[in-house]
């Protein structure tokens, strides 16, 4: 992933990627949310992981970010599938 893709999460426990395009952001993909907000988001130096810190639950997830939908190829990811 080049440092063109944003990650953000927040209240509503939506975790969203974003495509800088020029002076905005573009909406690529929204991963799942069970309605905890989000604290905290990082993105590893690599950009294949995606690690987010639910508020309340005080949970951490990891998102592989290259085993999701081929959609994200988009961002610059590769499916395993199409490897």
């Amino acid at each position: 992933v080049d440092r063109s893709v944003v990650a953000t999460g927040g209240e509503v426990g939506a975790i969203k990627l974003w495509r800088r395009a020029g002076d905005r952001l573009e909406l690529m993909y929204v991963l799942a949310s069970d309605g905890d907000p989000v604290e905290q988001i990082r993105l590893s130096a690599n950009g294949r992981i995606l690690a987010a810190l639910r508020r309340d639950t005080r949970a951490i997830e990891l998102w592989h970010l290259d085993t999701l939908p081929p959609a994200l190829e988009t961002l610059g990811l590769r499916s395993p599938i199409s490897e």
